[in-house]
């Protein structure tokens, strides 16, 4: 007689305990991915999820790593309109079910007379990679780079700010 599959999980029918439990067994039997699964189902229901995330290829914490860069280039435009970092870009406070909803939110800008810009960071869900996007609002240009491109994305982010100190500098010398 044979071992047949175990019945699936279902993770909505489990309270936050429960989730916890299932999470911490999923991680003595080295199953990474069933610990992902656990907390998402977390962050979908509103449980706190932080010291869950060590399992994660993605946290708050590294996109907010990878942008830290951007951030100091943001900085040199010192009379920029927008913020220089922010942790609360606005896909963090919409419905998880809508579409453009974020778990992670990050962004830089800068915004003078005639160029407005934001480099952000996302990840959409627990578990999911993070995605990098160039938006010049004001020229209509959104690229998006992947963390394997992120040199790339700085080396455009540089040029945005160059670029904004640039109008800065002229409208200061008129």
């Amino acid at each position: 007689m044979g071992f047949s599959e175990p019945n699936p999980f279902d993770l909505n029918s489990k309270g936050e305990k429960e989730l916890i439990a299932l999470y911490e067994n999923r991680g003595r039997h080295g199953r990474v991915e069933g610990q992902i699964e656990v907390v998402r189902a977390m962050w979908l229901r509103g449980y706190r999820i932080r010291s869950y995330c060590s399992v994660l290829p993605w946290t708050p914490d590294r996109v907010s790593q990878v942008i830290a860069p951007f951030t100091v280039e943001s900085r040199r435009c010192q009379d920029s309109k927008r913020t220089d970092f922010s942790t609360a870009g606005g896909g963090i406070y919409k419905a998880k079910s809508e579409p453009d909803a974020r778990w992670v939110d990050t962004y830089t800008a800068v915004k003078v007379p005639g160029l407005n810009a934001h480099f952000s960071g996302h990840i959409r869900e627990p578990g999911d990679e993070a995605e990098f996007i160039l938006n010049i609002k004001s020229a209509d240009i959104k690229e998006q780079f992947t963390y394997d491109k992120i040199q790339t994305a700085l080396e455009r982010w540089t040029a945005v700010v160059n670029d904004a100190c640039d109008i800065l500098e002229k409208r200061s010398n008129q």
